[in-house]
């Protein structure tokens, strides 16, 4: 069946201007033609009709040929490759697109990992060109890039930048893979039927549909269908079957994160059989600060289960650094990379809290900065060392105060601030800053919704004073957040039997959290993003004016989980994965002396500083490997880890079927392991004709001048 890749049109105009060229070309013997064609009709009825009828009749039908045949060949018809290669030969542009995904590690009893395949089957694929036949190769590990982005000719030099390949660490970037294909097969000079896109993976369910929990690409449909409109796709499958993987994949604080080193870390930890049949003897070893702090001995798990347990590490014994989980899972184990887990622990540094306290008097501090200074402070009398560093300001002097130099503010009764407060409170917080707002009897509403801050809008005051017949406590329902953990588990704790009398009733804004809500279902405890910071809304006070919270005993740990929560949450998690990046604000002092990070290899490279209009950034990436990373902002040391993309660890394949309905286009699937290749490339593409009509077009140029010389001679 023949297609025709470019618009009729072409044809319209090719028909158009070939007679008007030929005439242009010869109007004087066409004239002596024309006039012939006239005779014809005159002498239908004579002895030379028969000779005359033939000869024109084959004038005409030349005519219509030339112009047939070169609009035909304008639009650039292509033909089945199979029906013509033995014929013509073949023309054709190949774009391999190979996984080199993490769980193309996976290695199958004879030791034969699914990447090593792939290069098996991409070779074959090159070998298959012809001269003239060209080559495109796109990876779509962790981020797609295409390593020969032209059409290339050289298979020499096809072969060497395939050589330069391995697996990476990070996930399938199958929209990325998919989308430079087509950019690659659009922009090709050559035919669609004579373009083809060979995607070799496992196609594991992870990233191919098969598993929405990570957060699979929606673009990959209109990506797919896209491409299939330039190219024929033919997918590779070189998945094994059967395959046991065990891996880590979860390794995670729980509760609340510790304040100083003298708290310990609680951690939570998963490991799973992603593959089938049954392995025993997993065991494992904890390591914080590259010190043995912990052995794991995992009983055994049987395919598609998961084993979680939970311990504690001291702080005191790393100081706050990294803590790395480490697997072993004996012989039976797919993939090697995703039994190693990274957790930059919250742990370690002062945290340095400005108190802005609003009902202060000639210097004597207020109810509710006095009680809130000294539950962040309860040591202070014990000779014990602190981990918050509070500073105390008036309303009317914090703005003398620089800002950048604490991680949280906190309003502590505050009437208003102003346009020109809020602002500076507004920058400060985008720029990475954290800040709790507590409610008072002073809280001017109006310049709070104002200010444009606040993760909610605040409506009204509700209930009156402490012996009235209103009152309300907090709930324990939906605790599922860290700041709160502790007290979920714990429902009897004093939290829960407080007695609020006033509070103020709001609405939180779209994106922001409830994380603990008032009995009668009123938020108590908003929290939301701003830029990169985090804010804090606490519906009632923070001292006995509106309550009697400060008399329970979970008061402190109340007030230190959430400011340290807050001050954790607004520096950033330094936790990334495998293909991401690195981004921190850093002072024009360190953009001067330059960034430097020092790689999980023991490279140091060094970082770009950009410049942004809230200061400078720090960029550094992607990261090519899982490990721990550690940025160098003049004499401070700044742990970062990189882990493995954590649905990469799962090894079994999604079927021919369910890409189909993910996908959503025609292609053509192939086992990787049938060798089968030229076969199913020949059931798609096809080869072009133009030459060759061009070539009859020309024939039948000539032809057609030396009978109209002919019939005008014989005029």
């Amino acid at each position: 069946m023949p297609f025709v890749n470019p618009p009729m049109v072409w044809f319209a105009l090719g028909a158009m201007g070939v007679p008007v060229l030929i005439h242009l070309l010869n109007r004087r013997r066409y004239r002596r033609v024309d006039w012939a064609a006239m005779r014809f009709l005159e002498a239908a009825v004579s002895q030379r009709a028969r000779r005359l009828r033939i000869e024109h009749l084959l004038l005409l039908l030349m005519r219509m040929g030339v112009v047939g045949l070169f609009g035909i060949a304008v639009a650039r018809p292509f033909f089945p490759f199979s029906a013509l290669r033995s014929v013509v030969g073949s023309r054709v542009h190949r774009v391999l697109v190979i996984d080199d995904s993490l769980s193309m590690s996976a290695v199958d009893g004879g030791g034969v990992s699914r990447f090593d395949l792939a290069m098996l089957r991409a070779r074959e694929i090159l070998a298959l060109a012809d001269a003239g036949d060209a080559t495109s190769v796109v990876t779509m590990g962790g981020r797609a890039r295409a390593v020969v982005g032209h059409a290339a000719y050289d298979a020499r030099f096809v072969l060497e930048r395939l050589g330069t390949l391995s697996v990476t660490g990070g996930g399938t970037d199958v929209a990325g893979g998919l989308g430079l294909a087509w950019e690659i097969a659009r922009e090709s000079g050559f035919a669609p039927g004579s373009k083809v896109v060979f995607v070799l993976s496992d196609f594991a369910g992870a990233a191919w549909g098969g598993d929405a929990d990570v957060g699979v690409d929606e673009r990959v449909g209109s990506v797919a269908g896209g491409l299939v409109g330039y190219a024929s796709l033919v997918l590779v499958d070189v998945g094994g079957e059967g395959l046991s993987n065990v891996a880590i994949t979860r390794f995670e604080q729980v509760g609340t994160s510790p304040v100083s080193v003298e708290m310990p870390l609680r951690l939570e930890l998963t490991v799973s059989n992603l593959g089938v049949g049954w392995v025993d003897g997993v065991g494992g070893d904890v390591f914080a600060d590259d010190r043995l702090v912990r052995r794991l001995v995992v009983e055994g798990i049987e395919g598609g289960g998961a084993t979680t347990e939970r311990f504690a590490v001291s702080g005191g014994d790393f100081g706050g650094g990294v803590i790395h989980a480490k697997m072993r899972p004996g012989d039976r184990d797919a993939v090697a990379g995703d039994n190693d887990r990274y957790l930059a622990s919250p742990v370690g540094g002062t945290i340095d809290v400005l108190v802005v306290d609003g009902s202060g008097r000639f210097g004597v501090m207020g109810k509710a900065a006095r009680f809130l200074s000294t539950a962040l402070r309860p040591g202070e009398n014990r000779g014990v060392g602190e981990p918050f560093e509070v500073t105390v300001v008036s309303e009317a002097d914090w703005e003398r105060e620089v800002l950048g130099n604490f991680d949280v503010v906190v309003l502590c009764d505050v009437g208003s601030l102003g346009e020109s407060g809020w602002g500076g409170l507004g920058r400060y917080v985008a720029r990475g800053g954290g800040l709790i707002v507590v409610g008072g009897g002073r809280v001017d509403r109006a310049d709070y919704n104002e200010g444009g801050v606040l993760p909610v809008v605040i409506e009204d005051v509700v209930g009156g004073e402490s012996g009235g017949a209103f009152s309300v406590s907090f709930s324990g329902e939906g605790l599922e957040y860290p700041v709160l953990a502790d007290f979920a588990e714990v429902p009897e704790t004093g939290l829960f039997s407080t007695r609020v009398w006033r509070y103020f009733r709001s609405e939180p804004i779209e994106g922001s959290e409830v994380l603990l809500r008032f009995d009668d279902g009123v938020a108590a405890l908003v929290s939301g993003r701003l830029g990169e910071g985090v804010v804090c809304f606490f519906a009632t006070s923070v001292d006995m004016s509106w309550n009697n919270l400060p008399a329970k005993g979970d008061y402190v740990a109340l007030m230190v989980s959430l400011v340290s929560d807050v001050a954790w949450t607004a520096r950033g998690s330094r936790s990334r994965v495998v293909g991401g990046r690195i981004v921190r604000r850093v002072s024009a002092g360190d953009k001067l002396a330059g960034v430097d990070v020092e790689t999980p290899a023991g490279l140091v490279e060094r970082a770009s500083v950009g410049q942004d209009e809230d200061g400078f950034v720090m960029s550094y990436g992607p990261l090519e490997m899982a490990g721990r990373y550690a940025v160098r902002l003049g004499d401070r040391r700044i742990e970062y880890v990189a882990n493995v993309v954590g649905g990469e660890s799962d090894v079994a394949g999604v079927g021919e079927d369910a890409l189909k309905e993910w996908l959503g286009c025609a292609f053509s699937f192939l086992d990787g392991e049938d060798g089968v290749l030229e076969g199913k490339e020949s059931e798609s593409v096809t080869h072009e004709l133009w030459a060759i009509l061009l070539v009859g077009v020309v024939l039948l140029l000539v032809g057609e001048s030396w009978l109209a010389a002919r019939l005008g001679a014989s005029r």
